[in-house]
């Protein structure tokens, strides 16, 4: 439930294959941030959903990726992607992030952007 490590203790901290396994991403993304000083990386390897079906691959996954769809779960979270390498085994993709602080206003401005706006008709 936590980790048992200082706030901002390492440079880099390395998830290979371990993020799909998790139930809930942001809490254990928030973890993983918590323990990574500002500016420092965050490198994660997991299955690329593009190439290969990796739920039913394994039944102990829950969650599946594409680039795209883990660098914009990160953004959300205050990680800026640095690098990707995919295609490299047929399997998997990995992505570095750097650990960006931000501010509350921005990430509440981040949100509330993302919000549609719906218009109610009352027929």
């Amino acid at each position: 439930e936590s980790l048992p490590y200082q706030d901002n203790e390492f440079d880099v901290v390395i998830a290979r294959h371990i993020l799909e396994h998790c139930v809930d991403l942001v809490k254990t993304l928030s973890l993983w941030k918590r323990v990574i000083k500002n500016g420092g990386r965050l490198i994660i390897s997991v299955p690329d959903e593009r190439i290969l079906k990796s739920i039913p691959m394994n039944i102990e996954h829950v969650h599946a990726f594409s680039p795209n769809s883990l660098d914009k779960l990160m953004n959300l979270l205050g990680f800026k992607m640095i690098a990707v390498e995919e295609n490299y085994n047929n399997v998997s993709f990995t992505s570095v992030y750097e650990n960006v602080s931000v501010e509350k206003e921005n990430q509440e401005s981040v949100f509330l952007y993302n919000i549609p706006k719906f218009e109610v008709s009352h027929s």
